[in-house]
């Protein structure tokens, strides 16, 4: 049966590297997706490696891998992610790969082709089964080509046409869970994480975000997350917010909003920054989220979709635990 398992999984990742590329810089995950990306004080199983990683040693059991793809903005964008760890007890390590691709991207005297990557090697520390600390190493890599009147267009004069970009990131998270009615958390993403344009001489600073989360479960089948999320990136804290039923112990129903935007509803931040920026007020700067899990004999499979006014957002994935 585990070989079934593993041989089920080779297949998934194979096809999702096939129909949707790789990546994405901090792709979401398929369960997180569906729960409106509120995930840091949940951070359950492989996912956990991009939204907490501090959350790896909750699951004990010794072995996990996952696959995921997505198609998003009307096959604009495509994503994957691939990841693994292990758990050893009290530590746990793990390692991913996340990528998103474009084509023809933009318009008129500016479409390009890009390809956006991040390397993850993850681990954390177990304290007495109810404080869990984390972390991150990133490796970036981005290519960015094929534009047409860059030279002309860029705001760096005599830009070249064909462009590589790379550097290292770090993460740092936090997670303290009691027993379990209620989790909190705390996450950094991107310290000191700049992106080195070396054909170019330019340098990149990816902005940090600051994640504090909430997880409450008033019933072994009902579980509400809530990520607010700030950071360096001007007119921005926005609200996430998730929802989790337990149909049946192997079939899961899962709602979120993701990206409440608190500063336009309360009218605060740096919108000099941004004069131009119009927010969607259909969406009161955030998106609908839905998805199913099912779960047989440690294989989990989970769908997400995501409404956005760019097009609409479908995840597929799977893992294996064991």
């Amino acid at each position: 049966m585990r070989g079934i398992r593993i041989a089920l999984l080779i297949l998934f990742v194979f096809l999702s590297v096939i129909s949707f590329g790789v990546q994405l810089q901090e792709i979401e995950g398929v369960r997180a997706t569906a729960m409106g990306d509120a995930y840091s004080a949940l951070a359950y199983g492989t996912e956990a490696i991009v939204y907490n990683p501090a959350g790896l040693g909750q699951d004990k059991k010794l072995f996990h891998l996952a696959g995921n793809g997505s198609t998003e903005f009307n096959g604009l964008l495509y994503n994957g992610f691939i990841g693994t760890y292990m758990n050893f007890g009290i530590l746990s390590l793990g390692l991913a790969a996340i990528s998103t691709t474009a084509t023809s991207l933009g318009s008129g005297s500016l479409a390009t082709n890009f390809m956006d990557s991040v390397f993850i090697g993850s681990a954390a520390l177990d304290f007495f089964d109810f404080l869990y600390i984390g972390g991150n190493v990133k490796y970036y890599l981005t290519t960015l080509g094929d534009t047409t009147a860059l030279s002309d267009s860029s705001p760096r004069p005599g830009t070249p046409k064909s462009l590589m970009g790379q550097g290292i990131g770090f993460d740092v998270g936090l997670l303290i869970r009691f027993w379990n009615v209620l989790s909190v958390s705390g996450f950094v993403k991107n310290i000191f994480t700049n992106i080195y344009w070396a054909n170019d001489k330019y340098i990149e600073q990816i902005p940090r975000d600051v994640i504090v989360g909430i997880k409450l479960q008033p019933a072994n089948n009902l579980r509400y997350t809530f990520d607010l999320k700030g950071g360096d990136r001007g007119d921005f804290t926005v609200l996430n917010m998730g929802f989790e039923w337990d149909v049946v112990d192997f079939f899961h129903i899962r709602f979120g909003y993701k990206g409440l935007n608190l500063g336009e509803i309360f009218n605060y931040g740096s919108r000099e920054l941004y004069s131009s920026y119009t927010p969607d007020k259909r969406y009161f700067g955030g998106y609908p989220t839905a998805g199913i899990g099912i779960d047989i004999d440690g294989i989990s499979i989970n769908y997400a979709y995501m409404m956005h006014p760019a097009g609409d957002m479908h995840r597929l994935g799977m893992e294996i635990r064991f």
